[in-house]
């Protein structure tokens, strides 16, 4: 039950968070500290496949899956437990990742971000800040990696094997809660990352 109310309560932190366009960069994270991508005696390390200490190297998948569905669509019947795969782009925060956790959040492909919209100039456009928040909620979901008791993995996501902003996603895991207010949240068991 605490970890329930853990996770509701960093999902909700990190939806409020989601705000308009801004020309500052993101803060740094309380610590200051930020992951360290390691080689390890089986993998090299580069820009697109970074390792991550307690991600298995198997969570990140060459193949296309078979039957994504847009995550609009499993999020309009999905129910906890079941195994869904989607589609989506990573956004819907200033910083869709959460720091120290293997955690990001994404949203359905249909939400056209600010870069994707005529003479907008946002420096930001990942944190989709010209979509009307309520609309936007509805297309959301958060991914997050958990251990063997079914916390988020404490680690980075970002850049690791090309995750970042924008960049689309297709996610095969297991629904872990969806809520009242429409929060889904999957646990990955496989991502496909896609190029550029």
């Amino acid at each position: 039950m605490t970890n329930r109310l853990f996770l509701l309560a960093l999902i909700s932190a990190g939806l409020l968070v989601a705000g308009g366009c801004s020309n500052a960069e993101p803060a740094a994270d309380s610590s200051g500290a930020k992951a360290q991508a390691e080689p390890s005696d089986n993998a090299t390390a580069s820009a697109s496949t970074t390792v991550v200490d307690g991600i298995p190297e198997s969570l990140f998948v060459t193949e296309l899956p078979d039957e994504a569905q847009p995550l609009i669509d499993v999020k309009t019947s999905a129910q906890a437990g079941d195994r869904v795969t989607f589609e989506a782009r990573i956004g819907g925060r200033m910083d869709p990742f959460v720091d120290g956790r293997a955690m990001f959040f994404v949203t359905d492909a249909s939400i056209k971000s600010c870069d994707q919209l005529h003479g907008d100039a946002c420096k930001t456009p990942w944190d989709y800040c010209c979509e009307p928040k309520d609309n936007l909620l509805k297309h959301m979901a958060t991914v997050q990696v958990v251990d063997g008791d079914g916390r988020p993995v404490k680690a980075n996501l970002k850049d690791s094997h090309g995750l970042a902003p924008l960049r689309t996603v297709y996610v095969t895991g297991t629904v872990q809660n969806v809520d009242e207010t429409g929060n889904l949240v999957v646990n990955a068991e496989e991502i496909h990352v896609s190029e550029g």
